[in-house]
């Protein structure tokens, strides 16, 4: 996980950077689900970034890394 914010850091900290445009971001929801709906969307996520495994590089495409985390709420 840290690794991939370092990755992101130093990202952000080039001139040349065009967010909008090149597929980065980060997005952070507080949502409300119980295991069961969160197991779920996970699944449902997984069979998305499946299809995008599945492409070959080449084109327009470029390498990503697609991380998705869930915390446990705070206690």
């Amino acid at each position: 996980m840290f690794g991939i914010l370092q990755e992101f850091k130093e990202y952000t900290e080039k001139e040349d950077i065009n967010i909008g445009g090149d597929g980065s971001g980060v997005s952070i929801a507080p949502i409300y689900a119980t295991y069961q709906e969160l197991e779920n969307t996970f699944n449902e996520i997984g069979a998305i970034v499946k299809k995008l495994k599945e492409n070959q590089p080449g084109g327009e495409r470029k390498l990503h890394n697609f991380c998705v985390i869930a915390t446990p709420p705070k206690n």
